[in-house]
């Protein structure tokens, strides 16, 4: 709190009206009626930076929960509706009812979640800069900051959680990786956990008459957002119509007899090999990645 020296009843400023990443016991996560306001949790922009992160959490005051959302604008998860006890997607908070209690306030001025501690535990809850919700305790024997729950429960749930042009995949421990002719954007980020940046190609690409053109097959995927559907009689005329696109069509998939093409591949998720229910995807490679993917991947080519 900063508070005026000859008047301390009233701060002046209050971090629990600010909040970053954090959430932290009696402080109210709200929607303000008077002013039409919501108290955003932002997170970090990587484990070292704290300037603001790409994920946010806001209160959705009609329906009585929280929304966690990517860039302000993409809802990729959200906490179910208070029932009175606990919200409706989240029913471990019923498991660690002996450690925290939650609150729910509806009056004339603003809507309000807070949480209250039970016992001597020391918890918080933030915002990672992996997107997620993370309930963290305090384990006093380690010294350390541990994670009993968090939400979404899968890094690959986070909406675009490894950027442009990569691929999430749930069984790898890395989570993130990129897609093949592709780097990170920020080797940098990346080891800090931040991959919002995702990945560019290593080569630029060479578009042109004569140019004969590549496409990695990408089995067991479900499909980016935002693509373009474009008429297409079947996957040989998608493939056609992407190849003559060099500079505006990076991938391709014909799904359901329908032709998709996209120019940036953003949110791009691996099943997992048991997982049926999967597409497929064709991204383009650039010239010198064609030596890599031949014979060891399906590569689909026409000059």
């Amino acid at each position: 709190m900063l508070r005026d020296g000859s008047n301390s009843t009233t701060p002046l400023w209050q971090s629990f009206d600010h909040p970053t990443d954090t959430w932290l016991p009696n402080a109210k996560v709200k929607y303000d009626k008077r002013t039409n306001t919501t108290k955003i949790l932002t997170s970090w922009k990587n484990s070292e930076d704290p300037s603001p992160g790409i994920f946010s959490v806001e209160m959705d005051q009609s329906n009585k929960q929280f929304l966690i959302k990517w860039n302000r604008t993409e809802l990729y998860s959200a906490s179910g509706s208070w029932n009175g006890r606990i919200l409706s997607l989240m029913p471990e908070m019923s498991l660690n009812s002996d450690r925290y209690s939650f609150t729910y306030v509806d009056n004339e001025n603003e809507s309000y979640f807070m949480y209250s501690l039970r016992n001597s535990s020391k918890i918080r809850l933030t915002l990672d800069v992996s997107g997620q919700i993370r309930h963290l305790i305090w384990a006093e024997n380690l010294m350390e900051w541990q994670i009993f729950t968090s939400q979404p429960r899968q890094p690959c749930e986070v909406y675009a959680s490894c950027g442009a042009f990569s691929i999430c995949n749930k069984e790898s421990t890395t989570f993130c990786n990129c897609l093949t002719g592709f780097t990170p954007k920020s080797n940098t980020e990346w080891a800090l956990n931040d991959h919002s940046g995702g990945c560019v190609r290593k080569e630029s690409l060479q578009c042109g008459d004569g140019k004969k053109g590549r496409f990695l097959m990408n089995p067991n995927v479900t499909l980016p957002e935002y693509s373009i559907s474009v008429p297409a009689a079947s996957a040989e005329e998608c493939h056609s119509t992407c190849l003559s696109n060099c500079s505006s069509c990076n991938a391709y998939a014909y799904d359901n007899n329908v032709c998709s093409i996209w120019n940036e591949v953003v949110n791009l998720k691996q099943l997992s090999p048991g997982d049926g229910s999967g597409s497929v995807i064709y991204t383009r490679l650039a010239v010198s990645d064609e030596a890599y993917g031949e014979g060891k991947f399906k590569v689909r080519s026409c000059i």
